[in-house]
């Protein structure tokens, strides 16, 4: 089946099961994009190189990401490797402290102000969805994400929910699920990574979406250019059935 064939077979999906329902926005949540530091200490340093090259989710912003009226991105603006866009807020100071002091040893303090603007992104970037699942009645927050190969190399795309009411319904996980696996991929739930992202008073949906890395990139991180292309479109295919509307790329739809 073509491209143009599998996105109807996705729009057509809500009338076939789930009677019409529809969600009114998505909200693409990328936490782990960045790769550049905030200190040359850091960025000089092997050890701290090898774990952003490990653990930073190449692309992901460019991938997800689609110029659309009813879809909204939210980019957190620091890595990992500094400050953890999705740790509880009680974790922010100890994980950030970790993360500058322990890989190489090579960031002992932090001023005050660089611990501000930490602070400031981490709430930033809730408000900011928060601000995104408010233009609709019914939104889906998706939770971007990719996995290093080597955690898995049997899953593909790992879809993560929580066991609360931020949980989609089965119908809605299965047929996401359905469409990755009719373009190729192999799916698990929650393996080999559970959960996803619900900000606090939170009422919608929530689901997140794990990619692992070799079906989009080339071992030297660069992307693989079709493996990436087809990747995207069966993106694009989830948010066609989730919106009930056709959602086409677009030139210009993701910026630097």
């Amino acid at each position: 089946m073509n491209l143009n064939g599998r996105v109807q077979k996705a729009f057509a999906r809500w009338r076939t099961f789930a009677g019409g329902e529809v969600y009114t926005n998505l909200v693409l949540a990328v936490p782990h994009a960045v790769s550049k530091l905030s200190f040359n200490e850091l960025s000089q340093n092997e050890q701290v190189r090898m774990e952003v090259a490990r653990w930073t989710d190449w692309y992901t912003d460019e991938l997800f990401d689609v110029r659309h009226e009813r879809i909204s991105c939210v980019k957190f603006p620091y890595s990992r490797i500094e400050v953890d866009a999705e740790r509880l807020k009680g974790e922010v100071d100890r994980i950030a402290a970790f993360r500058l002091a322990e890989k190489g040893g090579v960031v002992k303090e932090v001023s005050s102000q660089q611990w501000n603007k930490y602070l400031a992104a981490w709430f930033r970037y809730r408000v900011e969805l928060l601000e995104a699942v408010a233009l609709g009645e019914k939104p889906l927050i998706i939770d971007c994400h990719s996995f290093p190969a080597d955690l898995n190399p049997e899953i593909d795309v790992c879809l993560g929910i929580n066991d609360d009411a931020t949980k989609p319904s089965d119908t809605v996980i299965n047929n996401v699920k359905d469409i990755f696996e009719e373009a190729g991929y192999r799916v698990a739930l929650n393996i080999p990574y559970s959960n996803t992202i619900a900000p606090v008073d939170y009422q919608g949906h929530s689901l997140m979406i794990e990619l692992n890395k070799q079906t989009y990139m080339e071992d030297n991180l660069r992307k693989h250019s079709v493996a990436f292309e087809k990747m995207k479109d069966t993106l694009l295919e989830v948010y066609s059935y989730l919106l009930n509307e056709i959602v086409e790329k677009r030139e210009g739809a993701f910026k630097h």
